[in-house]
């Protein structure tokens, strides 16, 4: 691969990250031009929740096997496995390559054994795009047959294109797309440890219709965002995860609204259990610190904006959370420009979606 054909495509997808597509159409258009510097046959490019860390959804320019999204999901809330992107994160390492992880025996890896191998696939390059403690989205690709194990070179430019992709993926997850009305009330699924749907309320059919038709991942069986959570609990469940981990996510609809699922498990009087997933529409409190991490916001400016969403003057803003009212109003002058307005009144209408109660007393 030449120098030159790798700077045009490192350039032309650097103008993609920062050229305002959503989400589905960004992922799209990376993969295309991606793939003529580092060619890959199965890949797996994923959104996540950035509160939670877990998967929503993933374009895959295949249709991937009937089994591959239980496997996908198991071996990465479950099993015990190189490159894990929860460690990838703890260790700020944005990329990684399987084959350099598990050395001379890829055996070792799980995810080969159980993935990998059965498809053919020989290697995986993956990276995680993220900031600071924040994941905004996740790419695996594989690759075999003739092709050669991932290079340092694929790995490095990978690496250059990581924070792009991530500024990318983070404008991206505040963009809507229009479309109908959706199903009202809360609703509830009953699957089995394999994530087969048992038995679902009316509403709930609804609403897997619509998760249906905003996924890119269009794999037999529930979608990858209710695997996901199912996942979780299981993990937690098994002691894998911090016990006052909740096992939940947020994705957005086609119409722009936000959609809450959350897992519990459900034993009958004969003592066996289901996995509970209850999909209800997110409230703004459950909002709020997604749209200020979409945003780019610090702690304390995601703060001051709740206060001005609250109505609180600078005064009352300056005194709830002990500062200086010229520290406040250099606050907000950090958020007008990472919002892109220039006013209270515009910031409130922009994030309208987050607005909260004043709690009292």
């Amino acid at each position: 691969m030449g120098q030159i054909l790798a700077g045009a495509a490192i350039a032309e997808i650097t103008l993609l990250c920062h050229s305002g597509y959503d989400s589905q159409t960004l992922r799209q258009k990376i993969l295309q031009r991606l793939a003529t510097i580092v060619p890959f046959e199965y890949v797996y490019f994923s959104i996540t929740d950035p509160g939670t860390q877990l998967i929503i959804d993933s374009v895959m320019p295949e249709q991937p096997p009937s089994w591959m999204m239980s496997v996908f999901v198991n071996n990465e809330y479950l099993d015990d496995d190189f490159n894990k992107f929860s460690e990838m994160m703890r260790l700020r390492q944005p990329v990684a390559i399987l084959s350099e992880a598990a050395g001379s025996d890829l055996s070792q890896s799980a995810r080969y054994r159980n993935m990998l191998l059965p498809l053919n696939m020989r290697d995986e390059l993956r990276a995680v795009f993220a900031t600071e403690d924040t994941c905004w989205g996740t790419l695996c690709l594989h690759r075999g047959g003739s092709l050669a194990a991932y290079q340092s070179e694929e790995f490095a430019i990978l690496s250059r294109l990581t924070p792009h992709i991530t500024a990318g993926l983070r404008k991206a997850f505040l963009l809507e797309k229009a479309v109908s009305d959706k199903p009202n009330g809360p609703a509830l699924l009953l699957l089995d440890d394999e994530y087969n749907l048992v038995s679902l309320s009316p509403v709930a059919a609804q609403w897997l219709e619509e998760i249906a038709a905003t996924q890119q991942a269009k794999a037999p069986g529930l979608p990858l965002c209710v695997r996901s959570v199912a996942a979780q609990l299981r993990a937690l469940e098994l002691g894998k995860l911090p016990a006052d981990r909740t096992p939940s996510l947020r994705l957005r609809t086609r119409a722009g609204g936000w959609l809450k699922l959350h897992a519990s498990r459900l034993l009958n009087h004969t003592g066996n259990s289901s996995i509970v997933v209850i999909l209800e529409k997110a409230l703004p409190d459950e909002l709020f610190s997604l749209i200020a991490h979409a945003h780019g916001l610090t702690r304390r400016e995601a703060e001051v904006t709740q206060c001005v969403l609250w109505g609180l003057s600078t005064e009352e803003i300056a005194r709830h959370l002990h500062l200086s009212q010229y520290t406040v109003q250099d606050h907000l002058k950090a958020i007008f420009n990472k919002v892109d307005v220039n006013s209270r009144r515009e910031l409130t209408a922009r994030l309208s979606a987050t607005q909260m109660q004043h709690p009292r007393g």
